[in-house]
């Protein structure tokens, strides 16, 4: 494959950390928000609702507010599936 070839096929694959990589002091929905955040490149009301939509594509809606401590183990691979969809906003 050529250069251009091989960063196609690049960008079909993802990763997800084993512990889930959340952090601990944000709310589920700022760790979903936290890369669009930071790329500064969409309004606030876009934001939250590619959260919503990725949050429910995991089978976890409604629980924006809560904290990485007291989801369960399987809830938090969730978020952080949910949290690396966020680039497709």
């Amino acid at each position: 494959m050529d250069e251009r070839e091989l960063v196609r096929v690049r960008r079909k694959f993802g990763m997800l950390f084993q512990g889930s990589a959340l952090f601990d002091s944000l709310d589920v929905g700022d760790n979903v928000a936290f890369a669009l955040r930071r790329l500064k490149a969409y309004p606030e009301r876009h934001i939250l609702e590619a959260v919503r939509r990725s949050l429910s594509m995991v089978g976890l809606r409604d629980i924006q507010r809560l904290m990485p401590a007291e989801l369960s183990g399987g809830m938090k691979k969730r978020v952080g599936l949910a949290a690396g969809d966020r680039l497709r906003a």
